[in-house]
């Protein structure tokens, strides 16, 4: 819901200035050609500018509220990525090489990881392929599940 507390200040005195610059520039146009812009009296065209605005006001505070809610809710991953589908995040897997500062390394070949102590459950992590966002590791092999920008897809995984 939008309040009055998510609304730009500056919001109403803009909208007004452009619906009275449509006005305005509707009546210079009307005094030099005859007749207005599809011949609307100046007046609509003062009300479409107004509401040009606010619209856009309106679509920036929706995504403003619904960006908030999704980094709350842990959505959003640094670098401005979506969380796989599923909300979980996208965590680190053993066989995936890092580099020295902790980063996932995309070059790696597509493989299924060497046995380890450690089992991995089921879960979405980053694409060792690097074609993709992130593909499902089912507990022992990669899926041809895949996800990019939050969109999940097919894609047979290379052997």
């Amino acid at each position: 819901m939008i309040s009055s507390t998510n609304l730009p200040w500056w919001a109403l005195p803009l909208a007004i200035a452009i619906g009275a610059l449509a006005y305005w520039r509707a009546v210079e146009f009307r005094r030099v050609h005859g007749v207005t812009p599809w011949r609307w009296s100046p007046w609509l065209w003062a009300f479409i500018g107004f509401l040009s605005l606010l619209l856009w006001v309106v679509l920036y505070v929706v995504a403003i509220t619904q960006t908030r809610k999704n980094l709350e809710n842990g959505r959003y991953q640094p670098g401005g990525r979506m969380a796989p589908p599923g909300g979980e995040p996208a965590s680190q897997f053993p066989a995936y090489p890092q580099s020295a500062m902790g980063e996932q390394v995309r070059s790696a070949p597509m493989a299924s990881p060497a046995p380890s102590a450690v089992a991995v459950p089921p879960s979405w992590h980053p694409d060792p392929s690097g074609r993709f966002d992130y593909r499902y590791w089912d507990g022992s092999d990669w899926t041809e599940h895949v996800s990019s920008n939050g969109v999940a897809d097919i894609d047979p995984p290379p052997h």
